[in-house]
């Protein structure tokens, strides 16, 4: 997408909504101010040790509130008063929900902003409240402005309907913005539980996955007194012992600083090729329907509303013209429906479960009827492109697709692996570089899946000769997941539960390694009183101990692709 290009008709500086090209501060859009975010917080740590209670509660206050909202009429000097013809409640309701589908999209606007913009050129102050010293950044607003977006695109989702009251709001929404009808202000205690447990759903997820990989000790996700990073995750990888804790801090601290930016965009510069090479149908890859999405989106950039047969047949011969026998209309027909959300009103809606695969980043166009039951498609460009962005970044597609997806980047990152550990090479002397498959013990012997040489397989192997170490690299790339908090689920994964990494894939390999201990030492032509270690390479940087002892006072280092090239010239040699 061009990065200088708007997709959308703008709302910020409309109505009674602030300009973004002035400050950053989404929470002024609802009238949540510092006073109110101090409430939020001292309520999320209240309630940190029970947040899946608090989440249901929250849930039940939110519905509740959405019912009076839809019951009641706001009056100026009045307040809010009860309604009593079922119609006027219908009505109530399509506004209330246009109203939080309103706050998602003043957020995916942000978004598209933040994401889109020239990052040099850019300079609009976060006046976003503090605590105490905290820093801000942008890559910290936007997973914010993330969090709070799915949580109320979810809502708007579970509680719309496809009827002629919703059309008409939906359909008149940016005038009746113009026209100051909307004023979420008014409802900020609602938004203000909408965001409360947004951070609720994700720290009662991970303390559950947490408990169901090792039952024996349930530690809970803290509060931290922090707007745009609530949640500190790091307490479900604590230890009893405060100095490891401490020097862990500082191990990964110093990782960060040293990450190489390079490397870790030669991962998405990987990942996007990768794109080109996955099928989508016999005829297009996966780019191409990006390219496809990216159309439909250009298509609402200015007009929100068609009619449904129409705007089939125009998309269609829009997309024929590029794509010529290589699509149908039945085909077209089938990518436009999947990306319609229908409210099954016979099911009671469950706003978090399966949002990934059925809220607005799959879903991001809306179906209306209307009194005379002629059907109309409606979709707004910056939602669009929430879909757009989380295929894209976030890899948000389905079997087989991803699995196609995730072998194919699996392979490309071992290749990346080894030639960034030649380029190391290559700099310093003490460091020999021996390729597996050339060494006996390693090399591929049988198509026996269990044979000793595939148990054994390593994906690399360096020796360091001033610390006379020899290291035995391991890729566990991890697969992408569009879930914000997935990266803390891979570092669990890693030593908590009955099947996680380093029981499974790295002490199997190290049991054999150590039983052919001479072999190796010969066949490598190193020193017989080498020291072995292994290291476990990952795809990002996780909140793990990066040295761990195992087995026979065995050293394994976790590391971050990214930080190899620090592993190998600095980490290794800290005491």
């Amino acid at each position: 997408m061009n990065s200088t290009k708007r997709y959308y008709q703008r709302l910020s500086g409309r109505g009674n909504f602030y300009d973004y090209n002035s400050q950053l501060n989404y929470f002024d859009y609802f009238g949540i101010d510092n006073n109110d975010i101090k409430i939020m917080f001292d309520l999320l740590k209240k309630n940190e040790y029970r947040i899946k209670e608090f989440y249901y509660e929250l849930e039940e206050k939110i519905f509740q509130r959405i019912s009076f909202y839809s019951s009641h009429i706001r009056d100026a000097k009045s307040g809010f008063i009860k309604l009593s013809e079922q119609k006027k409640i219908q009505s109530g309701n399509a506004f209330i929900c246009s109203m939080i589908y309103l706050g998602s999209r003043l957020l995916a606007q942000e978004f598209v902003l933040l994401t889109t913009v020239n990052r040099s050129k850019f300079n609009v102050d976060l006046k976003v409240f503090k605590f105490g010293e905290e820093k801000y950044n942008y890559r910290l607003y936007l997973k914010s402005l993330r969090t709070f977006f799915e949580s109320l695109s979810s809502w708007s989702y579970a509680i719309i309907k496809n009827d002629f009251e919703h059309l008409l709001y939906f359909s008149k929404m940016d005038n009746f913005v113009d026209q100051k009808i909307y004023d979420l202000k008014a409802y900020k205690d609602l938004f203000m539980l909408i965001w409360m447990q947004s951070y609720a759903m994700q720290a009662k997820e991970m303390n559950s996955y947490n408990l169901y990989l090792d039952q024996k000790s349930e530690t809970f996700v803290k509060v931290n007194y922090n707007v745009l990073n609530p949640l500190d995750f790091s307490n479900l990888f604590r230890s009893s012992d405060e100095l490891r804790n401490y020097k862990k801090t500082e191990f990964i601290s110093d990782y960060n600083i040293w990450m190489d930016q390079e490397l870790k965009q030669s991962v998405v510069d990987n990942r996007e090729n990768i794109y080109n090479s996955v099928a989508f149908t016999k005829e297009l890859s996966l780019n191409d329907y990006l390219d496809i999405v990216n159309i439909i989106l250009s298509s609402f950039e200015y007009y929100n509303i068609y009619e449904y047969e129409s705007y089939i047949n125009g998309i269609y011969d829009t997309l024929l013209k590029k794509y010529h026998n290589k699509i149908s209309f039945e085909f077209v027909q089938t990518i436009i429906e999947k990306m319609i959300y229908i409210n099954d009103q016979t099911k009671k809606s469950n706003i978090y479960k399966d949002f990934y695969q059925n809220g607005v980043y799959k879903k991001s166009l809306l179906y209306f009827k209307d009194s005379r039951k002629t059907s109309f498609i409606l979709g707004f460009a910056e939602m669009i492109y929430m879909n757009f962005y989380a295929h894209k970044n976030w890899m948000n597609f389905e079997e087989p697709y991803l699995s196609d997806f995730n072998q194919q980047m699996n392979k490309k990152l071992n290749e990346l692996m080894y030639e960034t550990l030649k380029v190391v090479k290559k700099r310093f002397s003490v460091i020999e570089l021996y390729k597996p498959n050339d060494i006996p013990l390693f090399e591929p012997k049988s198509n026996n899946k269990k044979s000793k040489a595939s148990i054994s397989h390593v994906d690399a192997i360096a020796y360091e000769k001033n610390i006379n170490t020899c290291y035995f690299f391991i890729n566990n790339f991890f697969n992408q997941s569009p879930e914000p908090y997935d990266i803390y689920k891979c570092g669990l994964q890693v030593y908590k539960g009955l099947n996680n990494i380093i029981d499974r894939i790295v002490k199997p390999k190290l049991s054999i390694i150590l039983n052919d201990y001479k072999k190796i030492i010969k066949q490598l032509k190193i020193p017989k009183n080498a020291n072995f270690a292994m290291v476990l390479v990952v795809n990002d940087l996780l909140q793990v101990e990066p040295r761990v002892i195992l087995d026979n006072n065995i050293k394994l280092f976790i590391v971050a692709y990214p930080t190899l090239e620090y592993f190998l010239t600095s980490f290794i040699y800290k005491k």
